[in-house]
């Protein structure tokens, strides 16, 4: 039982700094993906209803100056 269960393909020098680095850059990755794709989620999902929300209350304050 002296072998791994999941074997790790080695590319080039595995020194700890190196390991922390590619670590470093695979999490900031992952985190700028999930990002840009929440953020393009949330503008599908939401976007449409913000602007109609954003035309209702121009339409309230315009009415509302015609008051005055």
């Amino acid at each position: 039982m002296d072998e791994p269960i999941v074997s790790i393909p080695v590319f080039g020098d595995w020194s700890v700094a190196n390991v922390i680095t590619r670590a470093i850059i695979v999490v900031g990755a992952n985190i700028a993906v999930g990002s840009a794709a929440l953020i393009a989620f949330l503008i599908i999902r939401y976007g449409l209803r913000w602007v109609r929300i954003a035309l209702w209350a121009r339409r309230i304050t315009n009415a509302l100056r015609e008051d005055d």
